[in-house]
């Protein structure tokens, strides 16, 4: 699997969802973005994560009653998805847009975005690499 950076343009909503949820400032994020650095995810970072079921989906099954049991029924997800289902399954040279996480001031952990692809990574067994934030 090839863990790309992911483009600051294809997560703007996640940057707006940051920026309100932990009174960051724009211009504030931009700067931490192109700071970042590629990690790849150690399991005791993994775990701490805090807003993410990614940690306990060990196998497709448990991906599948995690996905089926959130929000997530649009279609152009649901699209999405089995596309990204069939590159950690069928391809180990698949290129994938890492996650991203934010390392807040005070030590927590908070995944911005990547839900399904850190969850598909652990059911599938693959170490993600993510691109790391630092406030």
């Amino acid at each position: 699997m090839n863990w790309k950076a992911p483009s600051a343009i294809r997560e703007c909503d996640e940057w707006l969802r940051i920026t309100f949820t932990f009174r960051i400032f724009p211009l504030s994020l931009v700067w931490m973005y192109f700071r970042a650095k590629m990690i790849e995810l150690d399991d005791a970072t993994w775990k701490k994560l805090k807003n993410t079921d990614s940690w306990r989906a060990t196998d497709m099954g448990e991906v599948e009653y995690i996905l089926n049991s959130t929000s997530e029924i649009d279609m152009c997800v649901y699209d999405a998805s089995k596309k990204l289902r069939r590159a950690f399954q069928e391809s180990s040279e698949a290129e994938v847009f890492a996650p991203i996480i934010l390392k807040r001031k005070n030590g927590n952990i908070h995944l911005v975005s990547g839900n399904r692809r850190l969850m598909l990574a652990r059911a599938n067994n693959v170490r993600p690499r993510c691109l790391l934030l630092v406030q």
